[in-house]
Parts: structure tokens; C-alpha cells; sequence
């Protein structure tokens, strides 16, 4: 979840208390559904900043391998192989998430005054949780967890897997913008994907 003017994740202040599943309980009890309709679609532009993004450290990491530097990370690597991938993420969040239907879903009011589809930040917040290493389970669990609280609308749930998405992007983004700017030859260890 970045905020749109820095580019960077807002903290939310919860801890899980006992796991996933305590998260997800906080996360209902915490945040109540906005009975405002959404005045803006912010996930267009977010999208859009994402993708120059991940295409500029592409593009560097492109520039590096042309020039057989050989202290390309694994991280760089894996984005030369798998670019095709991550653009094929963004195309299907512009396609399956239009303005309209964004706007249709319920939102929640952060303490910062910024409004998220509901569904936005529970996913954003699992990917957050499990760095991005998601399967069928952990999102069962934390989604019926939530649920027990705050029950889900159906088109919050077809836009789960979009929501996912879009949340693993935002982390590679961050992730790769810390290699960016990591020195040569440190000493501490790069992220690896």
C-alpha cells in the first residue's frame, strides 16, 4: 500500500498477535466500512507509477547485464527473466479493475484520512505479511479469519486475487528500489525473490 505523494508504505499500527489469523481479526475490528462512495479511483495512477518504476530498474538491470557487470544480484536476475510476467500482472489489474467497479467497492478510512478499498488492504496486508510468498492456504485462513468479524461482498472477492497482485507488485517495487540504491559490494544481504 504506498502513499500516492511519496511513494512510500504507510505503517499501520498492528501487530499480529498470534499470527495471520489474529491479524485478520484486528484488521475487522479496527477498520469499519466508509458509508461515503469513493470520490476517486487512486489505484490508476498507482499503477502507473508502479509500472515506471519496475520498468526503470528493468531497465538499469538491462543496462548492467549489456555490460557484463558481475555483481548483478539474483534479484536483478529474476526481474530479466520474469519482466514478461510482472507486465502481464499490470495489464490484468487495468483490465480486470476498471474506475467503475473500484468505485463500487466498500472502502475503509485509514488514520491517516486515506481511503483504501476494504479488500485493497487486506491484501496489501497479507502480502505484507507473508513477503509476497502466498498459497491457497494462508489466504483461506486469513480471509475466513476476517471474515468471521466483517463478512466480505462477492465483488470483494473477485477482486481478491487483483487486490494480491497489485499488493506484490507494490512489495517488488519497494524491494527493487532498495537494490537501486544499495552501495556495490555491501556487506548486508540483498533481498532475494
Amino acid at each position: 500500500m504506498l502513499n500516492p505523494g511519496t511513494g512510500t508504505a504507510p505503517k499501520l499500527v498492528l501487530q499480529a498477535r498470534d499470527g495471520v489469523g489474529e491479524l485478520a481479526l484486528e484488521l475487522a475490528e479496527k477498520f469499519a466500512i466508509s458509508s461515503r462512495p469513493a470520490e476517486r479511483f487512486p489505484i490508476l495512477p498507482q499503477l502507473k507509477a508502479l509500472e515506471r518504476d519496475i520498468q526503470a530498474a528493468h531497465q538499469q538491470f538491462e543496462a548492467a547485464a549489456r555490460a557484463q557487470q558481475p555483481d548483478i544480484s539474483p534479484a536483478a536476475e529474476w526481474l530479466l527473466d520474469n519482466f514478461h510476467i510482472v507486465r502481464q500482472a499490470f495489464q490484468q489489474i487495468r483490465i480486470g479493475m476498471p474506475a467503475d467497479y473500484y468505485s463500487r467497492l466498500p472502502k475503509v478510512n485509514l488514520q491517516n484520512g486515506l481511503e483504501l478499498a476494504r479488500i485493497y488492504l487486506l491484501a496489501s496486508t497479507l502480502a505484507s505479511f507473508y513477503e509476497s510468498r502466498l498459497d491457497a492456504e494462508n489466504i483461506t485462513g486469513f480471509i475466513q479469519a476476517y471474515q468471521t468479524v466483517s463478512p466480505l461482498k462477492t465483488g470483494e472477492i473477485w477482486a481478491l486475487a487483483l487486490m494480491l497482485r497489485l499488493g506484490i507488485l507494490e512489495m517488488l517495487a519497494v524491494s527493487l528500489a532498495n537494490i537501486q540504491h544499495a552501495r556495490p559490494n555491501s556487506t548486508y544481504p540483498l533481498p532475494v525473490f
